[in-house]
């Protein structure tokens, strides 16, 4: 059996392929999986099985991927200190699920910088130390910010936002979703501006580029097959 989930630990698996070899029915091989994982308590569900053809990779023949990834970030700059301590309980439901960034980011400003991303580059700046790719060059199909509507029963609602980062490409190197969210994320807070990623992309360095964002905010949302 072959499993596919290239993300980062402690990173997240919303979509995961694998591939085997059984002599039963996709729909029963669904049910005796979710089945096996009820028994055993894993926080895992199967949700669709399909047939295909013996030379089939999960990996291999993936032709795009979808990543989200998610942050916390206050509404406003908060000057009183006790204000500020309030909206620490949040955190704790969702300190290993998102990134909690402690100032307001300008989702403007994010939304322009993503466009620089689009299209065919060379993401030298925005690879891991560790890639092992033969080539720094991607295509991105889709870089967006979005700002989700939390409901009124969340702790904390009215003073924080939920901020989606999806970036789409048929491949990835290594670590390059993070990096793209670490600058988006600077250009929020005005540490850069939307039209330095150009030239942080153009100079074809890492040292260029900002920090890293963390693991623990990062979904693996959509693997997209030609089946």
């Amino acid at each position: 059996m072959h499993r596919w989930a290239r993300t980062s630990t402690p990173s997240h698996d919303a979509t995961t392929c694998s591939d085997e070899e059984p002599p039963h029915s996709p729909e029963v091989v669904r049910n005796a999986m979710n089945s096996f994982l009820r028994d055993h308590k894993q926080p895992i569900v199967v949700r669709q099985v399909e047939a295909v053809s013996m030379d089939f990779h999960s990996r291999f023949h993936a032709r795009g991927r979808d990543y989200l990834y998610q942050i916390y970030a206050p509404r406003q700059l908060v000057h009183d200190r006790h204000s500020a301590k309030r909206s620490l309980p949040s955190a704790l439901f969702t300190r290993d699920t998102a990134w909690h960034v402690p100032v307001p980011l300008d989702i403007q400003a994010m939304s322009e910088a993503c466009g620089y991303f689009v299209g065919k580059h060379d993401f030298t700046s925005f690879r891991g130390v560790k890639c092992q790719a033969l080539t720094p060059v991607k295509t991105l199909d889709h870089v967006g910010v979005e700002v989700v509507s939390l409901p009124d029963t969340y702790p904390f609602g009215q003073e924080l936002q939920l901020i989606n980062v999806e970036v789409s490409a048929p491949s990835f190197l290594y670590h390059m979703v993070r990096n793209i969210v670490g600058a988006l994320v600077e250009v929020g807070r005005h540490k850069l501006k939307p039209q330095d990623i150009e030239r942080i992309l153009h100079g074809k360095s890492r040292q260029l580029a900002p920090r890293m964002a963390p693991a623990h905010g990062l979904y693996l949302k959509h693997v997209k097959y030609d089946m």
